[in-house]
């Protein structure tokens, strides 16, 4: 939820799902709100099984970058 509205929301549940069931029509991005490595981390987690990140994927994605995966139990949230 990072512009406060749901991406596959709808007035009942059914329609909620054939929703998520053909994100491809329905996922959009607005490129003036959403930087380009958020976009880029949304489609390769919310995309067909086959082309989806795996863990080592997501923690090496640009929009991780900064993020040390060793010691981030002993970070502090930001």
């Amino acid at each position: 939820l990072i512009t406060g509205e749901l991406p596959f929301y709808d007035d009942t549940t059914k329609l909620t799902y054939a929703k998520i069931q053909n994100f491809r029509d329905h996922l959009r991005f607005d490129q003036d709100l959403f930087n380009p490595a958020l976009i880029s981390l949304l489609r390769g987690l919310i995309c067909e099984k086959t082309n989806r990140l795996s863990v080592d994927q997501v923690k090496r994605h640009e929009y991780f970058q900064d993020i040390n995966w060793e010691n981030i139990l002993q970070s502090s949230p930001p």
